[in-house]
């Protein structure tokens, strides 16, 4: 392990396979490519290996389905809006409903009910705001009603205080439990207003670097709002003569809006990026700047999952190696081998390796704390000092 410059000792190892989250500060201490991890295992006699598969956790649903359109059995005005009563017949659980309206904008209130009989409706949301504006500056559509897991065999949709709707369809994904895995981290920010260019500019610090895969604005605005936001990360800042110049380099850019408060994770594209600073930008045009009362940070856990040959061994994860490859081990072609169910070990304290205590360097009873020794150090020194001051004194 000498060739490394972290390592961590693994606790709680009692089988040949386990799985282990890297520590979200750990990421200062290993290569962009995690290409430097290793974990050893130290016996009375032995250095050993094991071997792992390192797997980025991302926050995805395990299952695809196809879209599907509602049966419409009823379309009718009445003093409340306009309603279209939807059959499910698979009588399957959602928690999602499409819109497909013929018209370029458009700007609905819309409630949903649930019936087992079309005769007694309970319901389930009272107001969902669906809008699509289309112009040369703006093509913006929010079409989609979410809501809690529903099973009812009629669904009926009411369009608050509208006589009529140009809707062509709707349809419906089957309900699925999405698996979100993400890791929070703790942030400071600056706002900062540029008026000639019109945007909002938010500087963003972590405690540590770390790869990131979301980020999220709190937004406290009273009005509605439909804008770009462009995430960035800082790679290096340079001395000029006109200052600090800060280089850039570009996440992702996305949409913020009042009506879908859903941020994309860009974990896929920033390829491990490890950021501790970033800058996110909003054009604000000529709009009220945003009110932005919290920033949200997170990441996708990286896993590795390992065969311990020795359970006996003190294992350690190690890092730190400018000159490593990545590893190649024979799990790799036998993934689907690997137990589903592993329980995690612990990662000790992170630890500099070949770092040297004072205690080390100047043990006890050596010459430092030997009173004897002092004291002829100090006549030595007091003798030597005396002949010096004769002989500056004689010239």
């Amino acid at each position: 392990m000498k060739n490394y410059s972290y390592k961590s000792e693994l606790k709680n190892i009692h089988s040949n396979w386990h799985s282990l989250v890297l520590p979200k500060d750990y990421f200062s201490n290993c290569k962009e490519d995690f290409s430097d991890i290793r974990i050893y295992g130290i016996t009375a006699t032995d250095t050993i290996e094991a071997p792992y598969v390192l797997n980025t956790i991302r926050s995805i649903s395990p299952l695809k389905v196809d879209q599907k359109s509602f049966t419409i059995v009823n379309k009718v005005s009445s003093e409340n809006g306009y309603s279209v009563t939807l059959v499910n017949i698979a009588e399957i659980s959602l928690n999602k409903i499409k819109l497909h309206i013929n018209d370029n904008n458009y700007d609905y209130t819309v409630s949903i009910e649930g019936s087992s009989d079309q005769l007694e409706w309970f319901k389930i949301k009272d107001s969902v705001r669906i809008l699509h504006i289309k112009n040369k500056h703006i093509n913006f559509k929010h079409s989609d009603l979410n809501f809690e897991p529903i099973n009812f065999p009629f669904i009926r949709l009411t369009f608050i205080n509208t006589k009529n709707v140009a809707l062509q369809e709707v349809s419906y994904k089957e309900f699925i439990k999405q698996k979100k895995h993400y890791v929070n981290h703790e942030s400071t920010y600056s706002i900062e207003e540029d008026i000639k260019l019109k945007q909002t500019i938010v500087h963003v610090k972590l405690p540590y670097k770390t790869p990131i895969a979301k980020v999220s604005l709190a937004i406290d605005s009273e009005f509605d709002y439909y804008r770009t936001m462009r995430i960035e990360a800082l790679q290096d800042s340079v001395v000029t003569e006109k200052g600090m110049v800060y280089h850039y380099k570009s996440l992702d850019q996305q949409y913020i809006s009042s009506f879908k408060n859903e941020f994309q994770d860009f974990g896929y594209q920033s390829k491990n990026d490890f950021v501790q600073q970033l800058k996110i930008t909003i054009a604000n045009h000529d709009n009220t700047p945003l009110l932005i009362k919290g920033v949200e940070v997170q990441s996708n856990p990286i896993e590795l999952k390992i065969r311990f040959d020795n359970i006996k061994a003190t294992y350690y994860l190690v890092s730190g190696n400018k000159d490593s490859t990545n590893p190649y081990y024979d799990i790799i072609n036998f993934k689907n081998q690997i137990p589903k169910e592993l329980s995690r070990v612990k990662v000790g304290e992170s630890k500099h390796i070949g770092t040297i205590s004072v205690a080390n360097i100047f043990p006890r009873d050596s010459f430092f704390t030997n009173k004897l020794l002092w004291g002829l150090l100090v006549l030595i020194i007091v003798f030597i000092g005396f002949f010096t001051y004769k002989m500056l004194k004689e010239k």
